[in-house]
């Protein structure tokens, strides 16, 4: 998540919270990809099992993520986001002016 729409229409940054809910979400996306797939689990004892060991190995194998998307490339995004939200608006007005 960016940002969330504030009252002006902008963009607002986006809050601490947000950004370690999306933590989160990238934590249990490799939970998923590299844990629970195959999902061939025949109990939740495997489960736990299965989940106790991703753990234990993910804790000794994990680095932080190399992020290639810079302060320009966002920069360059929330242009966007506000041009088509600029034409948008605009696009209203002629709609209820027709």
């Amino acid at each position: 998540m960016v940002g969330a729409i504030n009252l002006h229409g902008g963009l607002a940054p986006p809050s601490c919270w947000s950004c370690r809910a999306h933590q989160v979400e990238l934590y249990f996306s490799i939970v998923q990809r590299k844990a629970l797939t195959p999902n061939d689990l025949g109990s939740l004892e495997e489960l736990a099992e299965r989940l106790t060991a991703f753990g234990r190995r993910y804790r000794e194998i994990a680095r932080p993520f190399e992020w290639t998307f810079t302060r320009s490339d966002l920069e360059r995004v929330l242009e966007r986001i506000d041009a088509a939200a600029r034409e948008e608006r605009g696009l209203a007005r002629l709609r209820l002016a027709a």
